[in-house]
């Protein structure tokens, strides 16, 4: 049978640990779990920003697909670690805003119109992580 996640920070496998004992109790786990989640979050969020950024590079709408669709897989995946827990609304919906511009953009072939969607949705993303900087 599985260690609890408390019994495995308390009792890690495979031996001692060097310094002392590290002794959690589960709500401290849990909040130690929340707070590595919305670094995670706030991660995928400067990610997609870089993505986002590169897109708006590109001349051509076909050399903006790539950089464009891994800022979406980030933001994608900051709005699930999020989600889980139920962790910071309104970052969550700055973040599906965010997703939504950069699925526009995905299919706006002129590069004009496309920057205006990829800088409302940077934006959007700037505004998710001073909401999880703020509320963490």
């Amino acid at each position: 049978m599985a260690n609890s996640v408390p019994d495995a920070f308390n009792n890690p496998p495979g031996g001692r640990p060097i310094s002392q004992q590290i002794q959690l109790t589960p709500d401290q786990v849990d909040a130690v779990a929340a707070f590595l989640r919305l670094i995670n979050a706030v991660e995928n969020d400067r990610s997609a920003v870089a993505y986002a950024t590169v897109a708006m590079r590109a001349r051509a709408l076909r050399d903006a697909l790539r950089p464009l669709s891994l800022a979406i897989k980030d933001t994608a995946d900051a709005i699930r670690v999020l989600t889980e827990k139920r962790l910071d609304r309104d970052a969550v919906e700055s973040l599906r805003r965010a997703r939504r511009l950069l699925a526009l953009a995905l299919v706006t072939p002129l590069r004009g119109p496309r920057n205006l969607l990829i800088q409302s949705a940077i934006q959007s993303l700037h505004d998710a992580r001073a909401s999880i900087v703020e509320s963490g």
